[in-house]
């Protein structure tokens, strides 16, 4: 969550930013946020939660992990994985899950994505003084 539309330098891969903006939205969600890495071998510790909101930059763990979410029928914060079109990451992601679970299931997993079509667009540099 850490490249939305509000993120300033100061908060990318900061989880309690989006923590303290999810708690200012609304007032009857409890947020656990963590910085933890997870790893297929360990599963992870997520009995009694709800959803699963992530971002992870690499695309074979991200994998890794929707298999586990999928398996262990936990609802991961993302939009359905079959209805991303524009996204190359995710087109990806698609292509290993269904080499991956049984049944080639590339469908029904919630993700988020964006749907604006990727561009030869860059970002621009940014002065140092706006790092301080």
């Amino acid at each position: 969550m850490n490249r939305h539309a509000t993120a300033t330098p100061s908060d990318v891969a900061k989880v309690k930013y989006t923590e303290r903006t999810l708690n200012q939205i609304s007032r009857i969600i409890e947020v656990d946020a963590r910085t933890d890495v997870w790893w297929k071998e360990s599963g992870g510790d997520f009995e009694g939660v709800d959803w699963v909101m992530y971002a992870i930059e690499q695309q074979l763990r991200e994998v890794d992990q929707l298999k586990y979410f999928h398996e262990n029928n936990m609802n991961a914060l993302y939009g359905d994985i079959s209805s991303t079109p524009y996204n190359p990451l995710v087109r990806a992601v698609r292509r290993h899950l269904r080499l991956r679970l049984k049944g080639g299931i590339a469908s029904n997993i919630p993700v988020v994505h964006s749907t604006e079509v990727p561009g030869d667009i860059k970002l621009h540099p940014l002065p140092d003084e706006e790092f301080q």
